[in-house]
């Protein structure tokens, strides 16, 4: 049986080297149940899919906390 996969993006502002996208990375992978995760180091664009809906806030917060700044996405 299928199971649905949301698509999660967001931009996330400050990434400078692979180290700073590695990091964000790692959070993202902490949520469990992604895959496909692109991260534009130009852009700031981040996406990705994951098994449930991702808490934005939480996510929001976790990008934070490691000195990066997350924009709001207007679509959401």
């Amino acid at each position: 049986m299928f199971k649905k996969l949301y698509d999660n993006k967001l931009k996330v502002l400050g990434m400078h080297c692979q180290n700073c996208v590695k990091r964000v990375e790692g959070v993202i992978k902490k949520l469990g149940g992604v895959k496909d995760i692109n991260i534009d180091i130009g852009t700031g664009e981040v996406s990705f899919y994951s098994k449930k809906q991702v808490d934005k806030n939480i996510l929001k917060e976790e990008i934070e906390n490691l000195g990066f700044e997350v924009e709001e996405n207007k679509n959401d």
